[in-house]
């Protein structure tokens, strides 16, 4: 069961402001528009496709805020949707569940101090030195540390009720009492600068990378907010690595990005050589001894720039929506990177390409060399 008319009829149904963009009955179907909820409207994107697993589903930050507080998950109704038609039905009760549990939701702290014992609380135990901002009826304050690096987090609590911390590269932090637990305002500044603390491993490590290896994403304006890196490591390969907040000095998760020529023999020597990570040296180090070879520090020559270079070879751009360039044509004189999704749309549109059931047979669009790609 595709995209039939059965399931344009239920879309309009379920999603009635949602406006079908691009459509085929037997491959995809692209859909944008809003939602009506309680909350107001929210913005809907969806890039459904065959096998569903494939599919992608976006929307706006209220959206996103329905979809976290779903007891399902996005992911879950794509991998058990036996068609379409189920899947449009799931995702309409993921965001009405969603809906009701953001409504019921309790608030994580409640702050119950006066305005006196706030106030006394920053000035003998915090210190104004501490306080960014402050509402003029003293409900909202937002409370910054510098850690030794001169590196800044910020504290907000809102209406007394709703403590916010999200710490560059690791993400939101939840409080460790239970919901509605009664806190003064130096309890929760205390478990905040042991937060802070608990994470100077994470950052400095991750400052390290910055320091000695060829950054060539996030660019530098973003790098204090999450927690990977892409890194040239030779001339047409990079590699992306994730690294655990929690564990900063344990082995990453690695992806290697370039053809296949390349990328193989990095991996065997990757896998013949995992024993000799040792958690006490350095990622850098730890780096070079597992890949067996020097990472370059940064761009040598406008050659090597070029090179290195993974834009995808048909939309120009690094990203598109979360995905990064993760094919590559493996002919040693081209070598350029693709989207997995634009390279699909590709060999979908070119006459000769001829598909086997998760394998699509095609020609690199700059080379010619006939491409294999498994759809899985």
């Amino acid at each position: 069961m595709g995209f039939d008319s059965e399931f344009l009829s239920m879309c309009r149904e379920l999603f009635p402001e949602v406006v079908l963009l691009d459509w085929n009955e037997e491959k995809y179907a692209r859909l944008q528009g809003y939602l009506h909820l309680s909350q107001g409207e929210v913005e809907l994107c969806l890039d459904l496709r065959l096998p569903l697993a494939q599919s992608r589903i976006r929307g706006c930050w209220k959206a996103r805020q329905f979809l976290f507080h779903s007891p399902l998950s996005v992911g879950k109704i794509l991998e058990e949707s036996s068609s379409p038609h189920h899947l449009l039905q799931q995702l309409h009760l993921l965001l009405r569940e969603g809906e009701k549990a953001l409504n019921t939701a309790e608030p994580i702290t409640r702050m119950v101090l006066s305005d006196a014992e706030m106030l006394r609380d920053v000035e003998t135990k915090i210190g104004w030195s501490h306080v960014t901002w402050i509402s003029p009826d003293f409900r909202d304050v937002h409370l910054e540390c510098r850690d030794p690096h001169g590196r800044r987090h910020e504290l907000r609590i809102r209406n007394r009720e709703r403590v916010h911390v999200e710490l560059p590269g690791v993400g939101k932090r939840e409080l460790p009492w239970k919901p509605g637990t009664r806190l003064n305002l130096k309890d929760t500044w205390d478990w905040f600068v042991k937060e802070v603390e608990g994470f100077q491993v994470f950052w400095d490590a991750m400052e390290e990378l910055d320091e000695r290896l060829w950054i060539l994403d996030p660019p530098s304006r973003a790098r204090l907010s999450v927690d990977y890196r892409r890194f040239a490591a030779g001339p047409g390969l990079s590699i992306q690595m994730v690294v655990k907040p929690e564990e900063p000095r344990a082995l990453p998760a690695l992806r290697f990005l370039g053809p296949d020529h390349l990328v193989s023999p990095l991996r065997d020597t990757l896998h013949s050589r995992l024993h000799e990570w040792k958690e006490e040296k350095g990622l850098v180090e730890n780096l070079e001894t597992v890949l067996g070879r020097e990472l370059p520090s940064g761009p040598r020559d406008g050659e090597m720039e070029v090179e290195t270079n993974q834009e995808c070879g048909i939309c120009y751009s690094y990203r598109l929506g979360d995905a990064i360039p993760e094919k590559s044509c493996n002919e040693p004189r081209c070598g350029r990177p693709f989207h997995t999704q634009c390279l699909i749309d590709w060999l979908l549109s070119v006459p000769s390409c001829r598909q086997s059931l998760n394998m699509i047979f095609g020609e690199c669009p700059y080379c010619n060399k006939v491409s294999l790609l498994s759809l899985m």
